[in-house]
């Protein structure tokens, strides 16, 4: 499991796992099926296994993941 917090609000957060899936969550907010988990904001699909590491650009724009699948 990866994980990296955004470089201009530290309240998102990237997490990228086996299950191949990145999600993007918010910590600021519960999700409102569950009063103890966060809301998730969006899950990308573009890797076919596991994430093995997420980070963002020098700019702090663009997400960069890495996977066993060797994908860009």
């Amino acid at each position: 499991t990866s994980m990296c917090a955004f470089p201009h609000n530290q309240n998102l957060i990237a997490v990228g796992g086996n299950d191949s899936k990145i999600k993007i969550f918010d910590l600021l907010t519960l999700s409102s099926s569950s009063s103890s988990s966060h809301t998730l904001l969006e899950t990308l699909n573009n890797h076919q296994k596991a994430v093995t590491s997420l980070g963002f650009d020098g700019f702090g724009k663009r997400l960069i993941s890495a996977s066993v699948d060797q994908l860009a």
